[in-house]
């Protein structure tokens, strides 16, 4: 099978695809994840998601992380306010996940970076 042909068939099963997934519910996100192409024929693979699933777990793991490493669920970096998302420790150079939250752009944080920018605020206590 061509490649341009393959692509074709790529793309009119991913709208379908949509549209199964518009149908079932608009909690279900649809994304084209590759293939091969062979002579005979092609393997696509398109990939569901449960983004309400996905958001609860997202939750759980932000609450996991910040009483883990005692951080803040929020804090600002250069003036821009993220949340913390995610702690993969199988990433041990950018374990925490971040999102911005004024565009919802997601961003990977080192250890050092993210207590720094989700640090837990000390009470400063003042005698008179």
């Amino acid at each position: 099978m061509d490649t341009q042909r393959a692509n074709t068939l790529h793309l009119l099963l991913y709208r379908a695809a949509e549209e199964i997934a518009r149908k079932e519910g608009a909690t279900w996100r649809v994304r084209r994840a590759g293939g091969q192409i062979r002579e005979a024929g092609c393997v696509l693979k398109i990939e569901f998601w449960d983004t309400a699933a996905k958001a609860e777990v997202e939750v759980k793991t932000s609450k996991f992380a910040s009483s883990m490493f005692n951080l803040e669920s929020e804090g600002f970096y250069r003036s821009e306010k993220y949340r913390l998302i995610d702690y993969v420790p199988r990433r041990p150079k950018y374990p925490f996940e971040v999102q911005r939250i004024a565009d919802g752009k997601r961003f990977k944080f080192g250890r050092l970076l993210a207590q720094q920018v989700f640090a837990k605020k000390q009470e400063v206590k003042q005698t008179v």
